[in-house]
């Protein structure tokens, strides 16, 4: 309810803003007021709601069941009445009677606990796991019905930092076990920000700080729905076999920017690449040397130019220089076509600033300096 850009985004609890418009039931906006205590604020997970003519019993136990299952409390009782670990779903027949017709239950049912949370604050876009308040009065001091102009002053940062959390535990039976509960890596942007990936408690404990504003995971029964492997049917054409290799192609990622939130580092496009004549061999091993990037081939060792400018000329004495949108340069500048090395192993960088590597063929120890 609300939205994590906006401070003044909220929601009023108990109110039906329809019928305020048609002029009916106004006493329901009794607490739209400045001291307000029905105002709403947060991600909350989703509810399930009862419709009835009739007072429910808070204290009594309510089965809800989807509409496919027949006789369903008979069997949830003939299981639980059994001391059998596992419920048979029909009953046992020699070989000899397998042609006969068979009376099949629908499986055996799990009965666990089950622990979900119901609601945490927003990640705020600009500091995602903070839950530093700097402005403590911040909403009081600016929250007034009258003057909703003043609500921009509203700290957002401050909102988004309350530490919100409540997690309700459930005893259910189920015919998936949500015992086989694990936590959910796919999201690798959030897990990388975050710190975590998305958990659930009792894997992890119930905790309100910044770090732990993610949605729980929904990972049940993971690797254990299907009981069967699946088959895919690919058409394959009627060629010889083609090998590909790409030995000699460097591929780079996105800018990497300081304090910045993504990690560019693991950003790659399918063009961020540039391939190599392999008249030197295979490339064995990069280097990163004193700003440049050192190519050892397995017989030639190559310098590349990473963000090469062009000399455009002088202003004032000083160099001017354009930038080029080429990474990597298209040819590389070869030091030497004797030596190399077959080994990525036998090529070390030294302290002293110096790359050392043996060439095998050659039988030789090379150094670069400078």
């Amino acid at each position: 309810m609300g939205e994590c850009e906006e401070s003044f985004r909220f929601k009023y609890a108990n109110i039906d803003f329809g019928a305020y418009d048609a002029g009916k039931d106004e006493v329901k906006l009794k607490d739209k007021v400045n001291e307000a205590t029905n105002l709403v604020r947060g991600i909350f997970s989703p509810y399930l709601a009862i419709y009835s003519d009739k007072k429910l019993d808070t204290n009594k136990l309510y089965n809800i069941y989807q509409g496919i299952y027949t006789n369903i409390e008979t069997e949830y009782q003939t299981r639980m009445d059994s001391s059998e670990p596992f419920y048979a779903i029909s009953d046992r027949y020699n070989f000899s009677d397998i042609n006969k017709s068979l009376n099949c239950f629908r499986g055996d049912c799990y009965i666990n606990n089950f622990a979900y949370r119901l609601n945490r604050n927003f990640n705020d876009p600009s500091l995602p796991n903070n839950d530093t308040i700097i402005e403590p009065e911040t909403w009081k001091n600016n929250y007034d019905i009258n003057d909703t102009g003043k609500w921009t002053n509203i700290s957002r940062s401050d909102l988004n930092a309350v530490q919100m959390g409540s997690w309700i535990i459930l005893k259910v039976r189920s015919a998936e076990n949500y015992a086989l509960r694990s936590e959910d890596h796919s999201y690798v942007s959030e897990e990388a920000l975050m710190g975590a990936p998305r958990s659930y408690y009792p894997r992890r404990q119930m905790m309100w700080r910044g770090e732990h504003k993610l949605p729980d995971s929904y990972l049940y029964n993971d690797a254990y729905r299907a009981t069967l492997g699946y088959k895919c049917y690919f058409t394959m054409q009627d060629v010889n076999y083609i090998k590909d290799t790409f030995s000699n192609r460097i591929q780079y990622s996105a800018m990497a920017i300081q304090d910045s939130y993504k990690n560019n580092y693991r950003y790659s496009l399918s063009t961020y690449f540039r391939d190599y004549s392999s008249e030197y061999g295979s490339i064995t091993k990069l280097v990163g040397f004193e700003g440049y990037l050192l190519v050892v081939f397995e017989h030639a060792i190559g310098v590349a130019v990473i963000n090469e400018r062009v000399l455009a000329g002088q202003s004032d004495g000083e160099p001017v220089f354009i930038n080029t949108a080429n990474v990597l340069p298209e040819e590389l500048t070869i030091i030497t076509d004797t030596y190399g090395s077959e080994w990525s192993d036998s090529v070390i960088k030294s302290e002293a600033g110096y790359v050392y590597g043996v060439d095998t063929i050659a039988k030789k120890i090379w150094r670069v300096k400078g």
